[in-house]
């Protein structure tokens, strides 16, 4: 790991622990700092960690927060891409520019269409032989390597002959570039040593369901 990663973080860290240490505010005292700032009135740093601190009580639904518990939310939107995949086509992202709305919502129908191809759904169990897997896949007509390149802002564009030698490499490319984004990930388990048979289940990750079923209680 380098100096700068672990410089990083260790600001991370820093930034958690202000967070979750900072003075207890109001949902009324939040507002009010909020209002400040739309007004261009300066707030402390203390008065800011508080606010985050409140946003992610009332984000996870908890009465008290960790490091662990905000860490996976940390300035992203988690949720909302989960929620997004696991609603219908009507739960397209709106809140936000056009620009990042438009590439939120490729992502979206590219992921989609992804996992309707391969027989995806969360919690159900798809059987496939692995080269059967591989090849859907690559055979997909979206799957256009540029395309995924520029939407999922990778260094390098993959060609599909990456997943020809080692099988593994497609569920890693798909846990940690296509699904990553929407807190979901692929399982992967041989059904028996009797059989080349496997077992594909998309699962939430970075325990969505429990902050999800805390929301909707």
């Amino acid at each position: 790991m380098s100096d700068k990663v672990v410089k990083a973080e260790a600001t991370t860290t820093i930034k958690f622990n202000k967070i979750i240490t900072a003075p207890d505010i109001s949902k009324e005292e939040f507002y009010e700092l909020k209002d400040k700032i739309e007004r261009n009135e300066n707030i402390t740093s203390t008065e800011k960690y508080s606010m985050d601190k409140l946003y992610y009580k009332e984000l996870l639904v908890l009465e008290e927060i960790t490091e662990e518990a905000i860490k996976p939310f940390y300035n992203n939107n988690l949720i909302h891409n989960y929620q997004a995949f696991k609603d219908d086509e009507n739960n397209l992202r709106k809140d936000m520019s056009d620009l990042k709305s438009n590439e939120f919502n490729e992502k979206l129908k590219l992921v989609r269409n992804i996992c309707d191809t391969l027989g995806l759904a969360l919690n159900e169990e798809a059987i496939h032989l692995p080269d059967e897997f591989r090849d859907k896949f690559n055979n997909m007509e979206s799957i256009n390597p540029t395309k995924i390149r520029e939407i999922f802002n990778l260094t390098k564009t993959y060609t599909v002959s990456n997943f020809d030698s080692n099988k593994k490499k497609l569920i890693g490319f798909l846990n940690s570039v296509v699904l990553k984004e929407f807190s979901i990930k692929l399982k992967v388990k041989q059904i028996s040593r009797h059989t080349s048979k496997y077992k594909y289940v998309l699962v939430a990750d970075n325990g969505l369901e429990e902050v999800i079923n805390r929301r909707e209680r």
